[in-house]
């Protein structure tokens, strides 16, 4: 018995210790239960915190997105920056190219006038060569074909004939110095040249331009062939009669003969020719001169057809504008008609036999074989 109280006991206590288990849970599970308020605190705590958390990110991303757009322009300043360089370069090279190009063109082109120098170089060398080779006669040949040079201007500009055959004579005279047989067909072309130009009809160009010329200073006095108003019948003899009866036709007399001398009506029979005003005859004067002029300068040009045209010309207006009776006029008129009557012979010689042969002298030294068989 006393053994079952003992467990009783025993078991009493852990008894209350189970209860005692079975109660402190519940009370640990009430308290550990959070309240609303603690709740809602902690709600609001974590929203703030992801609010926060939201605006720290967005600003995060603004910023490098605003950096990120920095860069970007950055490097699209960077980017045009290198463009305009790129191109500048390009620029630069293209100039460069046609720079080369140019000195190049440049360079053949200096290429040429050097090779063509140097063979102008190469001629005048021979040509100096082939000079000093010479005998001192060759510069007497030079100095002939010079003389008929100046022979053919004198003949062909000037129509100097006289001049143009003493140059020819002078040309013949160096050749015959050299004392050389081999240019005797030289000495015959000139021969042959000299009379060719003695043939030629001579006629005095100067002299008749100074003739010419004193036409010019006659022109200007010569009398206009003007009109005669002289009347055809005597006025008569007013005469006053001495006795005073006729006091009535001395008064009529007197008045008819103050009137006369104011007016005076004469009759005439035929056509009159109208008088020439100053300012016309002045015209009339210088057209003649004018003509003259042209006439001189056809002689100096050998034109013949002119030079009659214009000396005809003169003639029919001295004629017609003229007074035929004055004795100047009928000088200038026979003075004129000689002039027209002056032929001019065209030159027929259009170069001279000579100078060819002369030319090869100068040039090679010598004649040509065939040069002298043809002579």
């Amino acid at each position: 018995m006393e053994n079952k109280s003992q467990e009783k006991e025993r078991l009493k206590p852990s008894a209350a210790k189970s209860e005692t288990t079975v109660t402190e849970p519940a009370e640990a599970k009430e308290a550990s239960k959070p309240s609303a308020q603690q709740i809602v605190h902690g709600t609001s705590g974590m929203v703030k915190f992801f609010i926060f958390l939201s605006f720290l990110v967005s600003g995060v991303l603004i910023t490098g997105g605003y950096y990120a757009y920095l860069e970007y322009q950055k490097k699209g300043d960077s980017l045009a920056l290198l463009t305009q360089q790129l191109n500048q370069i390009q620029q630069h090279v293209d100039l460069q190219r046609t720079t080369t190009a140019e000195l190049d063109n440049n360079a053949e082109q200096f290429n040429k006038q050097l090779n063509k120098l140097s063979a102008q170089q190469k001629l005048i060398q021979d040509s100096v060569a082939s000079l000093a080779k010479r005998n001192p006669s060759h510069w007497m040949a030079a100095e002939a074909e010079y003389l008929v040079e100046m022979a053919g201007r004198k003949l062909w500009l000037e129509r100097d004939l006289s001049t143009s055959v003493g140059l020819l004579k002078a040309a013949d005279g160096q050749v015959a110095a050299m004392r050389d047989p081999s240019l005797l067909p030289i000495r015959k072309a000139l021969a042959q040249d000299i009379s060719q130009v003695k043939s030629i009809k001579r006629v005095d160009i100067s002299g008749t331009v100074f003739a010419i010329d004193g036409l010019i200073v006659q022109i200007e006095h010569l009398p206009l062939n003007q009109a005669n108003q002289a009347s055809e019948s005597e006025d008569e003899m007013v005469e006053l009669s001495t006795s005073v009866s006729d006091w009535h036709n001395n008064l009529d007399k007197t008045w008819r003969a103050l009137t006369q001398d104011f007016i005076k009506i004469r009759k005439r029979k035929g056509d009159v020719a109208p008088l020439m005003s100053l300012q016309q005859s002045w015209y009339l004067t210088q057209n003649i001169k004018n003509k003259l002029l042209q006439s001189q300068l056809a002689l100096y040009r050998n034109d013949e057809l002119n030079y009659r045209q214009s000396m005809s010309l003169v003639r029919q207006w001295v004629f017609e504008y003229f007074d035929l009776e004055a004795q100047e006029t009928k000088e200038i008129l026979n003075s004129i008609d000689k002039l027209r009557k002056l032929s001019l012979q065209q030159i027929s010689i259009k170069k001279f036999a000579s100078l060819p042969l002369l030319k090869q002298l100068t040039t090679y030294g010598e004649l040509q074989s065939s040069t002298e068989n043809d002579l």
